[in-house]
């Protein structure tokens, strides 16, 4: 214990007297003389402010704060704690490199499927417009024909309209030369 003229109290105590010892899981057994928060840290093991938690289950240490363990877990344990116990029944939370190969086989095969549906998908479509676009198109072929007679159709109501060869008579050219000059 230090005299009312010293400051604080050695790096071992603290307190209004220094009567209070610095816990012994504190690094060096050295704390705040004020609070008795240890300043260094905690021995392995063990966390909290005043070093009085102990981590059992992390051979690595844990954070000092929060103990959470530093490190891995040992074998046939995990979590931030180390404190589950892997295989009782229930499957382990990481699956293995095995499993997660099959499992992007599996997702690489579904998106080449879902690729191929909707081509053929978008296909299907295609072909049902064209084929209504041709059915339109053929609709409209024979209200044409039906509405535009051709040339031929026209000879036939119309008399004026005759064959070469088949003119008997006098053409209607030979009206509009007029009389025939001779030079």
């Amino acid at each position: 214990m230090n005299s009312e003229l010293d400051e604080g109290c050695d790096s071992n105590h603290y307190g209004s007297s220094c009567s209070l010892e610095c816990n012994r899981n504190c690094e060096n057994s050295t704390c705040n003389d004020t609070t008795g928060l240890c300043t260094l840290g905690c021995k392995t093991g063990f966390f909290g402010d005043k070093c009085d938690r102990q981590c059992t289950c992390c051979p690595s240490g844990c954070d000092r704060l929060t103990g959470r363990c530093n490190g891995d877990c040992p074998v046939g344990k995990f979590w931030v704690f180390c404190d589950k116990a892997c295989n009782q029944g229930k499957q382990s939370p990481v699956p293995n490199t095995e499993n997660r190969s099959r499992l992007y086989v599996v997702i690489t095969v579904l998106c080449i499927s879902l690729l191929l549906n909707i081509f053929t998908i978008t296909r299907i479509f295609r072909n049902k417009a064209c084929k209504r676009h041709d059915v339109n198109q053929e609709k409209k072929k024979d209200t044409d024909t039906i509405s535009t007679p051709g040339i031929y159709d026209t000879a036939e109501e119309n008399a004026g309209y005759q064959e070469l060869g088949q003119l008997s008579g006098p053409s209607n050219y030979d009206h509009l030369q007029g009389p025939a000059t001779n030079k």
